[in-house]
């Protein structure tokens, strides 16, 4: 169990150092399709994000409808996980972040691009405790 100390210090559970996460909300650029957004970000953009400097960790979500007919909210979320917030400012500010930046407007909308940096605190889900 991670204590009250850890946190302070930055330490997660197990005494590992903890990692932020930056969270992007992401909006294709106007004229272009799901599937093409979705290609070039997986097929052209990742490749350029797994160059940033103390990258650890990137999951890509892709915006999915909440089943009553709508359109997803986004069109996909990033998580980018770093070492610390220095750490993810100084990978974009590298020649590899200026790519990245560089990048964005084949594929997203900038301006309505949200972003958020959070620490991640997953709770363990104790056998048998869903419901059937």
């Amino acid at each position: 169990m991670c204590t009250k100390d850890d946190v302070s210090r930055g330490l997660g559970e197990g005494g590992e150092e903890a990692l932020v996460k930056a969270i992007l909300l992401l909006h294709r650029r106007e004229g272009m399709s799901v599937d093409e957004f979705r290609r070039y970000w997986r097929a052209s953009h990742a490749p350029l994000l797994v160059q940033l400097p103390g990258l650890q960790r990137l999951v890509f979500n892709y915006g999915q409808s909440d089943g009553t007919g709508g359109a997803a909210p986004y069109d996909g979320i990033s998580e980018d996980w770093f070492e610390s917030a220095e750490a993810m400012q100084a990978a974009f500010s590298s020649p590899a972040g200026q790519a990245v930046l560089a990048d964005v407007p084949n594929f997203l909308d900038p301006s309505k691009i949200q972003m958020t940096v959070v620490e991640e605190d997953e709770v363990e889900i104790p056998v048998g405790s869903a419901v059937d």
